[in-house]
């Protein structure tokens, strides 16, 4: 009795440690495949959308036509003598800005200027002759010879008149503000009518010159504005504002003509250039 006690004491703490490692060996594993199985996923947050708003407003739509055009000087005029004469000073060079009235030119006038001074002589004395008669009354002057005298007087100052016209045909003076061309004369040269002396044109601003087809007619007008480039200047726009429509459509190419005005306060822009 006695020795078999101690016997089936120990197989049953055999048995008892025998549970006891299966149940702690299972636990971990059951832990792991539960993990495994089942992975923690973390809530996503929504993102709200970015939206911009725009107030709805009306704007007109500009519509384009393009074209060639050639830039003309809002003034010009080509100087040239009016008599046959020697040229006696020349105020200007070329390229330079001048003013209205001012003097380019001289032409030799000494002559017309004696001729001016014996002139203006005869017309005093044509003038105290007819202030005399004035004087001693209807009752020595007859009416008649007052009409005489006042006739020498209206003479002598159509001649006074008449030289001074002269002298001024003998000044080269500029008819407007503008830039002047290269002097074509040089003092002592003997110039005759129509011989040019240079040119001279207004620069600001500039006159536009082109055509558009017919097909455009109704929809450009007075007033709309342009937009010009030229190859001297690349990237650089200016602007202007249509001055004139045409009259006529041209029979053969159909195309009527339009001039704008270009604002040139720069100087950047010539006369002839291509637009």
């Amino acid at each position: 009795m006695q020795k078999s006690f101690p016997s089936a004491h120990s197989t049953g703490l055999s048995i008892s440690l025998s549970i006891s490692l299966s149940i702690a060996l299972g636990l971990p594993l059951a832990g792991c495949s539960q993990d495994d199985a089942t992975p923690m996923v973390k809530p996503k947050t929504a993102v709200a959308p970015l939206v911009e708003t725009v107030i709805a407003q009306m704007k007109p739509v500009a519509r384009s036509i393009e074209s060639v055009g050639t830039l003309y000087g809002d003034e010009s005029v080509v100087l040239t003598a009016k008599v046959t004469e020697q040229v006696s000073q020349v105020f200007f060079e070329g390229g330079e800005l001048v003013q209205q009235g001012q003097v380019l030119a001289e032409l030799k006038k000494s002559e017309q200027q004696a001729l001016l001074t014996e002139a203006e002589a005869t017309l005093r004395e044509a003038e105290l002759q007819r202030d005399r008669l004035l004087s001693l009354g209807k009752e020595i002057a007859t009416a008649a010879q007052i009409d005489v005298a006042q006739a020498k007087v209206d003479a002598s100052k159509a001649q006074v008149s008449a030289l001074k016209s002269r002298i001024d045909d003998r000044t080269i003076q500029a008819p407007f503000a503008g830039v002047v061309g290269f002097r074509k004369i040089s003092v002592g040269a003997m110039l005759s009518p129509g011989t040019v002396i240079a040119e001279l044109d207004a620069i600001d601003p500039l006159k536009l010159d082109f055509t558009l087809p017919e097909m455009f007619i109704s929809r450009v007008k007075a007033g709309d504005s342009i937009v010009g480039t030229n190859v001297a200047w690349p990237g650089k726009h200016f602007t202007g504002e249509i001055q004139r429509i045409g009259t006529r459509v041209d029979p053969v190419s159909r195309a009527f003509p339009v001039r704008a005005l270009i604002a040139n306060a720069e100087s950047e822009l010539r006369p002839g250039m291509l637009m």
